[in-house]
């Protein structure tokens, strides 16, 4: 098979609303080559797909400087934990300044408590291994997210990460991992690959190969989602929670896919301005 499950959460908001390139900024992890366990195909596409769309006139011309691109041995755990942390607090955000985390690659979890992104040197295979190797969701959290929260910034949470049942935490692992993301809101946006109870796809059919939930969400920000919404010349949250979606469950839900796609994907989008 050319497919592979990934899985995850995603996360714009208003997309309407009009923040200058200046004041975008953006941390982007891709990871499809694992130094311990089996890769991914198209994670570090996903990622530099990503970038090049905020880069873009559609995605706000946002200025290289203001983007940090972590990709496979480029993002072990140090990378995170120290030069993306590094990277972050100095830029200086100030309120009503706009802010992308956009991992893509494998997650797992031990139990309801500890759910970890799995980074390049990751050791997932035994719990002392993950827990000294792997990135806690909740560090994520606390460490990138909450405190611009408390500043006033808009924080935009994309996760397309999730794996096939070969990591320690299998099947039951997957449900613990993307039931936090959604669980642990501090008031951002969080557009999740899919949810719970199902896992997510990777396939070379999409552009040049990607995760068919990344493939959509761009196609959807470039235009795709207001043409097939209410076609006024904005991409907005409403448009994207009802494109994305659909497009990815009509995608796993054909016939002719069932081979590759087992499962139907089911994208969660969370939450909108007024917090529902």
């Amino acid at each position: 098979q050319d497919s592979t499950t990934r899985g995850g959460k995603m996360a714009p908001t208003t997309v309407s609303k009009q923040i200058l390139p200046e004041n975008t900024f953006a941390i982007i992890i891709g990871i499809s080559e694992y130094a311990y366990i089996n890769g991914l195909k198209y994670a570090d596409k996903d990622a530099e797909l990503f970038k090049n769309f905020l880069m873009s006139r559609s995605g706000g011309n946002v200025p290289q400087s203001n983007i940090l691109l972590l990709v496979n041995d480029s993002a072990k755990y140090g990378d995170i934990l120290s030069r993306a942390y590094g990277w972050l607090n100095s830029r200086n955000m100030k309120k009503g300044d706009r802010f992308y985390f956009y991992f893509a690659g494998h997650g797992d979890a031990s139990n309801e408590i500890l759910q970890f992104f799995l980074v390049n040197d990751s050791n997932p295979k035994d719990k002392n291994l993950m827990m000294a190797s792997a990135v806690r969701i909740s560090d994520v959290k606390g460490a990138f997210i909450l405190p611009l929260i408390n500043k006033g910034i808009e924080v935009v949470f994309v996760v397309d990460a999730c794996r096939s049942n070969e990591v320690s935490g299998g099947p039951e692992g997957q449900r613990y991992f993307r039931q936090s993301i959604l669980e642990q809101q501090l008031g951002e946006m969080s557009f999740i690959a899919t949810n719970k109870d199902h896992v997510a796809y990777e396939d070379r059919n999409y552009g040049t190969g990607h995760g068919l939930f990344t493939y959509f969400l761009i196609q959807g920000l470039l235009g795709a989602a207001d043409l097939e919404g209410d076609n006024n010349g904005i991409v907005s949250y409403a448009d994207l929670k009802d494109y994305v979606p659909r497009k990815v469950r009509i995608e796993t839900s054909k016939a002719e896919n069932k081979t590759k796609f087992p499962t139907t994907q089911e994208p969660v989008f969370c939450c909108e301005v007024d917090g529902s």
